[in-house]
């Protein structure tokens, strides 16, 4: 708005400001074409700048900028002043078209940028290199941007430029208006362009398939208003502006869905693109009306339209068939809204725009014809010999039960539920779990869960605590659903990208490695249903959205979650239907205060063990520890040589940022009483023995210590659980919440540990964030001096070896190779 009022609002007057500077109607129309000029170049300097100090307070610098320069135009005494006054007052508007590009409405863009946290800029001391201001231009190499680009410009040129800028001379010479009654000339053009935004918010669905009619009502619009105005006498009629009306709906449906693809095709890049775009439109806005008029002077209007149309197939129509035909098999889909700014606050005008006009395309699976096939299979350490079997079926069932045996061909077991399936509202699926006790330590047992339409499964049963052999586990956090709900192609920051077919690849490696390790770690964040919104196609019923995604994300995770020990805790992302602050209580029935969390997993996790120590004072304390644990919230459980805790960093303790009155807005907890879940913590790691158990793990979901800005350290977390884990001995804190890799050394309150990796006595912290999820990858930032690894261009999680009592490896593994991309050993004299 603020480049094209400014570019646009002298063009009325340029008969009154010929004569008062003395100059021709030509070349007072120039001072026009000089900003179209620089609002295509300039971005190219504002972007690096946005994006390393922030889009708000270049925009604001702009705005201000921009207001001064205005006002010193309006007294600018000579042609010349004004053309510099011109000149800098483009160059400050600029930054409007460096900060980005996304799909989103006047609601949310406002909320973004006065209540939104910013997310896409470096505050680094990294100097800023020359490639930087370049970059942009390198798009001009990737046809996904290069041919819409130059197609909507194409029909830019003719459809928006020749009209405004020939409206205004023409009139005043034929008609012989003044400067208000020209001026009035561009409402049918302001009309024109609001239905065709209306139409291309419908349209961008519709994508390359319909683009070409879309040219084709640019060219219809053009060929009238030419024609008309020829036809018309000297007095003023309304025929040339109706030709005027549909060019502006054609030119607005066209820059609404080319706008909308290209950056579909790189939605990290959202700002670099929309630089390219300006640039491409610009320049060819800008050599244009040095041309019209000599063509429509020397050829005639009738003429004219035949170059025009000729211009606009060869230069727009085209090149888009070409494009479609290449792609044919590749459609983009609408992106999600991301111009920079934290997605929280928008989000309450996404429900508010929900009834649109997107067709509701959920994508549930199908329900298998037998209702008692065993889906979402997930399996978990339950006690000492023990192990939960959960799964869900699309049926009640009134008993569950699990054949299983140390031979395939002989399950010569059995196990039943003593409690009925469960459900909650807005779920179709029904919660069964049974438990496998008295199992023999280390040994594979095989499975069937008894049902008309089931497989044999297999697992290896836990480890005895005390057990010193060495073995595997695998830490995967911030994991989401992959396919049309899911994957993603972009990054939090600029690049690189990463690409859509890598989104299932932590997945995969998993299951490629699954003799690799004997149990796995996911303290929070599954599925990431709550960002359901993110794709239109699911906007009509967020309700079902959200279920489908859980369905689908489940059937995903069991290849894995029903071979391996599964251990899970919750993180944000499991609270509510949405993170929309102070909006919990809109969310359905069951999709509410992490309702689905809790019966998935509610009666799979262990309560805390026995402890299997001789030492009185041990079992006192791991008694009580035991009284106090709720999972699957907070709990505990001994495997081998490691005893590992998994805590609630969401809610259930002072100021938890998802709990009552919390930070995050989502109302939710508490789970237990007063103090409950920090005196669990104090007496269960108090109750540790380490001659049997000498590691001690503790795993959460938000971290205190992280790379990238302050937004995402849990500062609550660490005043109530830092402490604790001094004090107790913590050997490593394993965490997630920032969607990237990251190994710290061990540390303390903000300070290293002077002993390093050598027996030191603050915790080792690790982040294994960046599994892959719909919002991408988080941006490296700010890395502070103890920080050891940080890894951020590819998908990765985390794979710790306890070698032997004293030694522990901890291992980054990319998820798309299998390469370690770090590795650590941690030695601690126990």
């Amino acid at each position: 708005m603020m480049s094209t009022f400014t570019a646009a609002s002298i063009q009325s007057a340029f008969v009154a400001i010929a004569e008062d500077l003395h100059a021709s109607v030509q070349r007072a129309s120039y001072l026009t074409f000089l900003v179209i000029a620089i609002i295509g170049g300039a971005p190219l300097l504002w972007k690096p700048f946005a994006d390393r100090y922030g889009r708000r307070p270049i925009f604001l610098v702009s705005l201000i900028c921009s207001l001064i320069g205005n006002i010193g135009c309006a007294k600018s005494p000579s042609y010349a002043t004004m053309g510099l006054c011109r000149a800098l007052t483009a160059f400050f508007i600029c930054p409007a078209a460096a900060i980005g590009t996304a799909g989103v409405n006047a609601v949310q863009l406002i909320l973004w940028f006065f209540i939104g946290s910013e997310t896409l800029f470096d505050r680094s001391s990294t100097p800023l290199r020359v490639r930087d201001f370049a970059y942009p231009l390198s798009f001009a190499a990737r046809r996904c941007v290069m041919i819409p680009s130059f197609s909507y410009s194409m029909v830019f040129l003719f459809a928006s430029i020749l009209i405004s800028v020939e409206i205004l001379q023409i009139f005043a010479e034929k008609f012989h208006l003044d400067a208000q009654q020209i001026g009035l000339q561009s409402i049918s053009i302001i009309i024109g362009s609001v239905i065709g935004e209306q139409i291309g918010g419908y349209l961008s669905d519709q994508w390359m398939l319909s683009r070409q009619k879309r040219s084709a009502l640019s060219i219809c619009g053009v060929v009238t208003f030419l024609v008309q105005t020829e036809k018309a006498s000297s007095n003023w009629n309304v025929t040339p502006l109706i030709g005027a009306a549909i060019a502006a709906v054609g030119n607005q449906i066209v820059t609404t869905v080319n706008i909308t693809y290209v950056v579909s095709c790189y939605r990290s890049e959202a700002a670099s693109v929309d630089v390219f775009i300006t640039f491409v439109r610009q320049t060819w806005g800008f050599i244009g009306p040095f041309w019209f008029p000599q063509m429509l002077e020397k050829v005639g209007f009738y003429a004219s339209n035949d170059i025009i149309i000729a211009l606009i197939v060869v230069g727009s129509v085209i090149p888009t068939v070409v494009r479609r035909s290449i792609d044919k098999d590749n459609d983009v889909v609408l992106p999600a809204p991301m111009i920079g700014f934290n997605m929280n606050p928008p989000r309450v005008a996404v429900l508010l725009a929900a009834p649109s006009v997107y067709a509701s395309l959920i994508n549930y699976p199908p329900i298998p014809k037998d209702l008692t096939t065993p889906y979402q299979q997930r399996l978990a350490v339950y006690g000492p010999g023990a192990v939960s079997v959960g799964w869900n079926t699309y049926a009640y069932q009134s008993s569950a039960c699990v054949q299983y045996g140390t031979s395939s061909s002989n399950l010569n077991s059995q196990a039943c539920s003593t409690i009925n399936s469960t459900t909650y509202a807005s779920s179709r699926t029904y919660s069964n779990v049974v438990i496998l006790s008295d199992l023999a330590p280390a040994t594979t047992y095989y499975y069937k869960i008894v049902s008309t339409n089931s497989t044999v499964g297999h697992f290896l049963s836990p480890r005895k605590p005390g057990d010193k052999t060495p073995f595997n586990l695998d830490v995967v956090i911030d994991l989401g659903v992959y396919g049309a709900d899911g994957y993603t192609a972009t990054k939090r920051d600029d690049i690189p990208t990463i690409q859509p077919e890598l989104n299932h690849t932590t997945i995969g490696r998993l299951a490629a490695t699954v003799d690799d390790y004997e149990i796995v770690l996911h303290p929070g964040d599954f599925a990431y249903a709550d960002d359901w919104y993110e794709k239109p196609h699911n906007l009509l019923d967020g309700k079902d959205a959200y279920q489908a995604i859980l369905e689908q994300f489940y059937d995903q995770l069991a290849p894995i979650a029903g071979r391996k020990l599964y251990m899970a805790s919750p993180g944000n992302h499991e609270a509510d239907c949405t993170e929309i602050p102070y909006t919990s209580g809109l969310c359905p029935e069951g999709q509410k205060n992490f309702t689905d969390f809790m019966h998935r997993f509610g009666q799979t996790m262990p309560s805390a063990f026995t402890s299997s120590s001789t030492n009185t004072t041990a079992q006192s304390l791991a008694s009580k520890a035991k009284s106090l644990s709720n999972p699957p919230f907070w709990y505990s459980f001994e495997y081998g040589m490691a005893h590992i805790v998994m805590i609630d960093t969401e809610t259930d303790f002072p100021n938890a940022p998802d709990g009552q009155d919390g930070s995050a807005g989502l109302d939710g907890g508490p789970f237990g009483s007063t103090s409950q879940q920090l005196d669990f913590l104090a007496a269960d790691l108090a109750s540790v023995d380490r001659s049997v158990t000498p590691w001690v793990l503790v795993a959460g979901h938000r971290p205190w210590y992280t790379t990238g800005d302050s937004s995402s350290v849990c500062t609550s977390c660490q005043a109530a659980f830092e402490d604790l884990f001094y004090t107790y001995g913590v050997d490593v804190g394993i965490f997630g919440h920032v969607h990237n890799s990251q190994r710290f050394l061990p540390v303390y309150n903000g300070t290293a540990d002077p002993k390093g990796m050598d027996d030191p006595t603050a915790p080792m912290y690790i982040i294994a964030g960046g599994a892959g999820n719909i919002e991408g990858l988080s941006s490296v930032g700010t890395v502070p001096s103890y920080n050891a690894f940080v890894y951020a261009d590819d998908y990765s999680y985390s794979s710790l070896k306890f070698l032997n009592e004293t030694s522990l490896q901890v291992d980054f593994i990319r998820s798309s190779t299998g390469e370690v991309l770090d590795s650590s050993v941690l030695y601690k004299g126990h």
